[in-house]
C-alpha cells in the first residue's frame, strides 16, 4: 500500500492535475474512478415509456419541441433535465428550473392575483406557455454545459463538477452527437455501490464537511403560498427549501422537482396559490412512489457511507443535517450531492474551485444540487 502522499499524487495524475494535497481515500477507490468511462452511462427513466434517443438510450428533446411536451417527458420519467438536440447536434440542456423561471415570469408580467376569476382570464388570454418552444427557454450561455468526448473518466467528471458546480456532463462523439450523460445522481449511486473501496474513509462523519458548508438553510413555513416558495428558490438560486413549523422544526421540504404538481400541461397552475402543506399532500397522493413521506435527515455524526446510501436509495438530491433541541429537529446544514462530490475530490488531493454553482437549499456560493 502506498503512503498518503503517493495517493495524492496518483489522484492528481488521474485527473490530469498537479498534486495539491494528501488523499484520505484509498488507492482502490481513486483507481476505480479514474478507469470508469463516462460513455457507459445513460439516465434511466421511472416508466421507460418515453421514446429515447437511439441508439444510445438517452432521452432528448428537439430544440423546436413545445415546452409543454418537454414538461410531460420530464415529469413522466422523473428527470430534472434533458439534452436538447438540433437534428443530431447537441445544443445544451433544458431543465425544470428553466421552466420554473419561464412560468414565474408569466405570472409577474400578468400581475396575476390569487382569485379563480383572475386565473381563468389569465389562462384564456395568454398562450405563451402553451405556444413556447425549447428554443425560447434554452440557456444561451455555453458555460452552462461542458461536453466531453468518450474516454473521459468518472474522476475527471467529479473534478469538473466540483470546480464548476454543473449538474450534468454530456458525452459527445466527434460529430457533437450525444452518446451518454453523467449526472451528479449517477455519481452518487456509483460511489454508494463502491463503498467497500472507501476503506476507513467510509466512516468519516458529516461534521468533516462543515468547513465547506454554508450555515444558511433557506426555509419556508407550511402555510407559505407555493408560488412565493418557488419565487424564493429563484431569488436565492437554490433547488430546494426546508419547510418548518412555527418552532423552526423541520417538517418537510419543497424542491424544484415538486413543480410537477401543476400538471404536465400546466393545467393545475391554480395550485401555485395553495399552501406548501396542501400542495405537498396532493403530491404525495399523485406521486406516492416519487415523493418521500418526510424530509431525509442525518446527524453530524452520521457517516459518509450512510448519507451516500440515503441519497442513492431514493434518488435524493439533498439531506438535511439536523440537531435535536427539546424534541425539535432544527435544520443546521444542507448536504447536497455536489457537496459530497466536492468533498471527495478535495480530500483526494485534487484542486477544487467554485465558480457560481447553484445550490440545493443553502447559499448558492457554497453548495449545489444535482438533477438530471
Amino acid at each position: 500500500m502506498r503512503d498518503k502522499e503517493s495517493r495524492g499524487t496518483q489522484a492528481s495524475a488521474a485527473a490530469g492535475s498537479a498534486p495539491v494535497g494528501e488523499s484520505v481515500f484509498s488507492d482502490k477507490l481513486i483507481a476505480y474512478l479514474a478507469r470508469f468511462p463516462l460513455e457507459q452511462l445513460a439516465p434511466r427513466g421511472v416508466t421507460g415509456t418515453i421514446k429515447v434517443w437511439a441508439p444510445n438510450n438517452v432521452l432528448c428533446v428537439d430544440i423546436n419541441e413545445r415546452i409543454t411536451r418537454v414538461f410531460y417527458k420530464l415529469v413522466t420519467e422523473g428527470f430534472l433535465s434533458s439534452p436538447v438536440m438540433d437534428r443530431t447536434q447537441f445544443m445544451g440542456f433544458v431543465d425544470l428550473m428553466d421552466l420554473l423561471h419561464f412560468t414565474l415570469d408569466l405570472f409577474d408580467e400578468a400581475k396575476v392575483q390569487p382569485t379563480e376569476e383572475a386565473l381563468d382570464i389569465f389562462f384564456k388570454q395568454t398562450e405563451k406557455f402553451v405556444d413556447a418552444h425549447v428554443s425560447d427557454v434554452l440557456k444561451k450561455d455555453a458555460a452552462s454545459f461542458h461536453p466531453v468526448q468518450a474516454g473521459y473518466s468518472m474522476l475527471q467528471a467529479m473534478t469538473l463538477m466540483a470546480q464548476t458546480g454543473i449538474h450534468r456532463i454530456p458525452v459527445v462523439d466527434e460529430n457533437h452527437t450525444i452518446i451518454g450523460i453523467c449526472t451528479q445522481s449517477m455519481i452518487i449511486s456509483i460511489l454508494s455501490q463502491a463503498i467497500n473501496l472507501f476503506g476507513d474513509s467510509r466512516d468519516l462523519p458529516m461534521s468533516a464537511l462543515h468547513e465547506s458548508l454554508s450555515d444558511n438553510v433557506y426555509s419556508v413555513q407550511e402555510d407559505t403560498k407555493v408560488l412565493d416558495a418557488f419565487k424564493l428558490m429563484r431569488e436565492k438560486n437554490v433547488l430546494g427549501l426546508a419547510v418548518v413549523n412555527n418552532d423552526g422544526s423541520l417538517i418537510d421540504n419543497l424542491s424544484i422537482r415538486d413543480l410537477r404538481g401543476i400538471g404536465t400541461n400546466a393545467s393545475r397552475w391554480k395550485r401555485l396559490f395553495d399552501s406548501v402543506g396542501t400542495y405537498k399532500a396532493q403530491l404525495r397522493q399523485e406521486f406516492s412512489q416519487q415523493t418521500p413521506a418526510k424530509p431525509i435527515t442525518c446527524k453530524s455524526s452520521d457517516t459518509i457511507a450512510t448519507v451516500l446510501s440515503l441519497m442513492d436509495d431514493g434518488n435524493i438530491h439533498r439531506v438535511f443535517e439536523v440537531e435535536e433541541q427539546n424534541g425539535k429537529l432544527i435544520p443546521k446544514h444542507v448536504i447536497s450531492q455536489i457537496d459530497l462530490i466536492r468533498f471527495i475530490v478535495n480530500k483526494s488531493g485534487l484542486p477544487v474551485g467554485r465558480t457560481g454553482s447553484m445550490s440545493s437549499s443553502s447559499s448558492a456560493s457554497s453548495s449545489s444540487s444535482s438533477p438530471m
